[in-house]
């Protein structure tokens, strides 16, 4: 869960002290322990800010709430999948970079034209991280892929799919991430999806149940709401602190 205000900014060479106090205020520790030792995520990740401040939220709470998952299912995660995992929580949208923020932040429900742009982003997430670690690329590019609208798959060339080479631990760490990043952006009320199909906490749970239909994703699910009723309470007791000072 985001910091309260004791957190401090740890400032980096050639960063801007604005991106530094932000990712304090707005990352857990886990989640600001992986960013703060892995210059390539903190580079991205500024590229991300950079381009739009919706998306490099998003990409902060997918991190919080990924973090804490990992935390709470300890020994079912060996110490690879928690690194790929992690990492890949906090770059999964880095190919919304190359997507128009008028899009990104369009509050109307989208055209198809701008929904084929908006699809192209996981593709474009791949081939940015390949290199640097290529089964972080893989897990990335599949975290639209576990829904009834699954994409980029159907918009991928033999070869790209062919680079990707599925696998039982690709595929158990997308669909984590995938469903994280569902229940994100259903419960943030200022995601555009939320806003132009606002749903409650129990109607999120519920469309992710039918979703996401295997035994460990239901754990999934049933910790995030965990993290959401928690998240809850801790706001709640800060404003209380607040009102009172």
């Amino acid at each position: 869960m985001p910091q309260n205000q004791e957190q401090t900014a740890i400032h980096y060479p050639g960063e801007n002290y604005e991106f530094s106090l932000s990712l304090a205020e707005n990352c857990s520790d886990n989640a600001l322990d992986v960013i703060r030792e892995k210059k390539f995520i903190r580079e991205r990740l500024l590229d991300i800010k950079n381009h739009d401040e919706e998306t490099f939220l998003h990409s902060l709470e997918v991190g919080n709430m990924t973090a804490f998952l990992i935390n709470k299912l300890g020994d079912k995660l060996a110490k690879k999948e928690k690194e790929i995992l992690i990492s890949s929580a906090l770059l999964h949208d880095y190919g919304k970079t190359s997507v128009d923020p008028e899009i990104l932040n369009k509050r109307e429900e989208l055209t198809p034209k701008e929904l084929m742009e908006i699809e192209k982003h996981p593709t474009a997430t791949f081939h940015a991280l390949r290199e640097w670690n290529i089964e972080v690329a893989k897990v990335s590019v599949a975290h639209h892929e576990h829904q009834d609208h699954t994409y980029p798959r159907k918009e991928f060339t033999d070869y790209v799919m062919g680079e990707r080479i599925p696998s039982e631990e690709v595929d158990k760490l997308s669909r984590i991430l995938a469903i994280v990043d569902s229940f994100q952006a259903m419960s943030d009320p200022t995601r555009p999806s939320s806003i132009r199909n606002p749903k409650t906490i129990n109607e999120i749970i519920d469309e992710l149940n039918k979703k996401f239909i295997l035994r460990e994703d239901k754990e999934i699910i049933f910790l995030l709401e965990e993290y959401y009723y928690e998240k809850l309470n801790n706001e709640e007791k800060k404003n209380s602190k607040e009102q009172i000072h």
